[in-house]
């Protein structure tokens, strides 16, 4: 199966008219000659390889973003817009392809591609669909070898055969980016990463400048515990295929890790902007902006969060912790009580509790009281056995410490994992 991901794109998954691909071990010592073909069985490799081979061609295509995904499961968990599935025949010793592109929004066929011609022409049939695909030229990779090769060390599950085929694949075919990358992987699962360097770097020169050369250097970065180079190899790929907000995110969580807030903001503003029904990204653009003291973008991030998450009390949350990083504390109290509003059940009633730490902050502890007791009675109606422990803590944090002392010794002179827990109160509180 192939996928487009907003445009975004297409994955493809060619399969056997007659049924299920066979599962029979394959011969390890060499790959079955095309002219001895008896049955479409034994081109079970082709519907393996052919996502892989379409997405090499259309690589780059404007507004696209190709996959290669083995179902139409994988293809939802990617948030595909557009499928293509196949199918193929052998009718004597001609090759059909029949492959439809499905808008996934729409639930409905938007194009037919039909590709036939001798089995030895596999490649240049691949390419033909692929061709139907994009308006741009497609990469050529002209080895019919390097594909069986590489669909067949996807077919078996045997370690050696794997290995072995994905040899046979680079051998054929060095240019053949998915077979290097491929047997690149084996060799870090089977704990050879020296051997996975050595395959990357013969690959490497053989790829031109664009997406695939960058995801080389991507993993040869990773192999080698290169941050910088990881993410220098991950930007290059972004230009190449603009559209991948997956790797837009990646790339910005492992910025946000290493506290590179500006840069990190910029990758999930591009992300949010070309998915912004995936509030988890407007969600972490509010944080970053905020871990750089930039309020101002933060305010805006959030709207944006509560305009595509209005059900979802976490936006409200998320608006309150911020505002209070801000100061704002009248209105971080705002969207601490209209979570709660949203959700009575929402983080346990928690959002009472964020809620009187606001108002406290503010200066009016009275109240700030009054709302914690909110607070306490949602823990009590839910027979919270550290129920008396959040009590004792909330006075420590408002600076009420001998009452909050009191309190938990008395809870620590109890049974039960209560106790252990507010003797670790304690020890902190004694330590301080």
């Amino acid at each position: 199966m192939f996928c487009k991901r907003a445009g975004l794109l297409l994955v493809l998954s060619l399969i056997s008219s007659c049924g299920r691909p066979s599962k029979r071990p394959f011969d390890r010592a060499a790959i079955p000659p095309l002219e001895n073909l008896t049955s479409v069985e034994q081109l079970d490799w082709v519907g393996r390889a052919a996502p892989y081979v379409i997405t090499s061609a259309v690589m780059g295509t404007a507004g696209s973003l190709p996959l290669p995904v083995e179902s139409a499961r994988d293809a939802g968990a990617h948030r595909a817009t557009q499928v293509l599935h196949g199918r193929y025949t052998l009718e004597g010793s001609t090759l059909r392809i029949h492959a439809s592109v499905r808008d996934v929004p729409a639930n409905r066929t938007v194009r037919d591609v039909e590709a036939a011609g001798p089995v030895e022409d596999v490649v240049p049939l691949l390419e033909k669909v692929s061709a139907a695909l994009t308006t741009q030229p497609v990469r050529s990779h002209g080895n019919r070898k390097a594909v069986e090769a590489f669909g067949r060390s996807l077919l078996t599950r045997d370690p050696a055969e794997k290995l072995a085929y994905a040899g046979q694949a680079v051998e054929a075919d060095p240019r053949f980016g998915f077979a290097v990358l491929t047997a690149a992987q084996i060799h870090v699962s089977q704990g050879k990463p020296q051997a996975a360097r050595e395959v990357l770097e013969r690959g490497l020169p053989q790829q031109p400048e664009g997406w695939m050369r960058a995801r080389f250097r991507e993993v040869l970065g990773s192999l080698e515990a290169n941050a910088p180079a990881v993410f220098e190899a991950i930007r290059q790929e972004l230009r190449f295929s603009p559209n991948n907000t997956d790797r837009m995110r990646q790339l910005a969580d492992a910025l946000l890790s290493r506290r590179q807030y500006a840069e990190a903001a910029s990758w999930y503003q591009k992300a949010a902007a070309l998915e912004p029904d995936q509030t988890q990204l407007w969600n972490l653009l509010s944080y970053t902006h905020a871990y750089a003291r930039n309020f101002e973008a933060a305010s805006a991030s959030l709207a944006s969060y509560r305009k595509s998450a209005s059900a979802d009390p976490n936006a409200y949350d998320t608006s309150g912790e911020i505002l209070l990083m801000a100061g704002r504390f009248a209105e971080a109290e705002k969207y601490f009580l209209e979570a709660q509003r949203r959700d009575p059940q929402f983080l346990g009633g928690l959002e009472f509790s964020k809620a009187a730490f606001a108002r406290f902050l503010s200066g009016d502890a009275a109240a700030a009281d009054l709302i914690f007791g909110r607070y306490l009675e949602s823990r009590r109606a839910a027979q919270d056995p550290l129920a008396d422990l959040r009590h004792a803590h909330w006075l420590y944090l408002t600076g009420r410490r001998e009452q909050a002392m009191e309190r938990m010794t008395e809870a620590a002179g109890r049974q039960g994992d209560a106790a252990s827990r507010a003797n670790a109160f304690l020890g902190l509180w004694l330590v301080e």
